[in-house]
């Protein structure tokens, strides 16, 4: 029968809710109150687990996402550096052609300058060729000279010589001239004013300038012809 007493173990007496005496009977809803609160420690349990398995989601979540961040920076990084890596990469493409034009010009440089040094070298061949010719064109010129004087004769030759000395003491003599002209004026002038000073009647001037003039010019034209046939003469010897 269902409603006949139940005989309780020692083991279900220990949850208390039962007498302590084991030969008492209990009523029929024990066994669900028993039930119900294993349930309810189920329960408790496993709203607990719950929360520890929703908290240890959320951990979960959150090192996802932390992750994700961390791989994008990383992305980005790895970006920057891939740019990096290729901008590196283009300037030394770059500088190995720059590097290739530069040893080209180098040695066209070097080439031109070989060439250069050729040419100077040729050209001072030359001008030690032109300068070794131009002395000898002086040499001949020199011998030539001396063999046209040397074919002269006496005459011919004092009357050269005489014509240098006569174009010389010409030009001496016109800068003489010239000075004692100077000169020939200044006293002029002071004999004016001395004779403006002392009021005493004077020659004109150009008389004076005149017989002046004609004096000197007779001396001179004698001695020069006096010169120049000493000289002459000398010459001719």
């Amino acid at each position: 029968m269902e409603h006949s007493a139940i005989q309780v173990s020692p083991e279900e007496t220990s949850s208390g809710a039962l007498v302590p005496n084991s030969r008492r009977t209990i009523s029929p809803l024990s066994p669900l109150v028993y039930r119900t609160e294993q349930d309810a420690r189920l329960i408790i349990e496993l709203s607990t687990q719950c929360h520890r398995f929703r908290t240890l989601a959320d951990e979960s979540a959150a090192s996802d996402k932390a992750c994700r961040q961390q791989l994008q920076r990383e992305w980005t990084a790895h970006g920057v550096t891939r740019e990096e890596l290729q901008r590196e990469k283009s300037l030394r493409v770059n500088f190995a052609e720059a590097s290739t034009c530069l040893r080209q010009e180098v040695f066209r440089l070097q080439q031109a300058l070989t060439e250069e040094q050729e040419h100077n070298q040729q050209m001072t061949a030359e001008l030690d060729q032109l300068r070794t010719w131009c002395y000898r064109v002086d040499s001949l010129v020199d011998v030539m000279r001396m063999e046209e004087d040397s074919k002269l004769d006496v005459n011919d030759r004092s009357r050269q010589i005489a014509d240098i000395i006569i174009d010389i003491e010409t030009k001496v003599e016109s800068e003489q001239r010239a000075r004692l002209q100077e000169r020939d004026d200044r006293i002029t002038e002071l004999q004016l004013q001395l004779d403006q000073n002392i009021r005493v009647p004077a020659e004109p001037t150009q008389t004076k300038r005149r017989r002046i003039a004609r004096g000197r010019s007779r001396g001179r034209n004698g001695r020069e012809r006096d010169g120049k046939a000493g000289r002459i003469e000398e010459l001719a010897e």
